[in-house]
């Protein structure tokens, strides 16, 4: 849990992330439910004013976004790139940020992108693809002042994690008790609390 000392110091960290955008890795064994639930909480609350990009592969994209929101709504793009082709997420995921863009530009955090089955294009064996969509992302997170997390259902010490882990802003890590939990790694770790 983030203590009464740390919260100050957490929250304001967590708004000067959503302020200037920024690129989050969640991570954990967990239930496919607590990935989704995730997801549906980084992709942000139904009733602010916000644009959505979701990548899937076969998943149903009701599953992961936020209660009241539908994949048919113009604010919201559901993408589905080649698993295989780390570069065709890169090129998916910018051209539905610029057809969403609106013509004023991006309030902060207005955009959310969530890569839920990111684990499925890091289990192709082009790494260095790999770290250049992931830099391109988070690029494109701070152009945009947007919030973007990519999912690895791997534990934070599996060297999936390990090895992309620097390439993020933050890290979430999720695990299962008697229910979900999460621990952000900001500066520091926050403690465990319920998602």
């Amino acid at each position: 849990m983030v203590t009464r000392e740390h919260a100050p110091d957490f929250t304001s960290r967590l708004a000067s992330l959503k302020q200037r955008g920024c690129s989050l890795l969640v991570t954990g064994d967990v239930p496919d439910e607590g990935r989704m639930l995730a997801t549906r909480r980084l992709l942000g609350a139904p009733e602010e004013p916000r644009r959505r990009v979701l990548v899937l592969n076969d998943e149903h994209p009701g599953h992961y976004l936020p209660s009241g929101v539908s994949a048919d709504d113009d604010t919201v793009r559901v993408l589905r790139p080649d698993a295989g082709d780390p570069t065709s997420l890169r090129d998916a995921v910018a051209d539905a940020v610029d057809d969403l863009e609106p013509d004023r530009g991006y309030h902060p955090s207005e955009l959310r992108v969530g890569v839920p089955c990111f684990g499925e294009f890091h289990a192709t064996d082009a790494y260095a693809d790999i770290r250049e969509t992931l830099d391109h992302l988070a690029e494109v997170f701070l152009e945009t002042k947007g919030m973007g997390h990519c999912t690895l259902d791997a534990p934070s010490d599996d060297h999936l994690v390990t090895d992309i882990a620097d390439g993020f802003d933050a890290q979430v890590e999720l695990r299962a008790t008697h229910r979900i939990e999460q621990r952000w790694h900001l500066d520091e770790a926050s403690g465990w609390f319920e998602l």
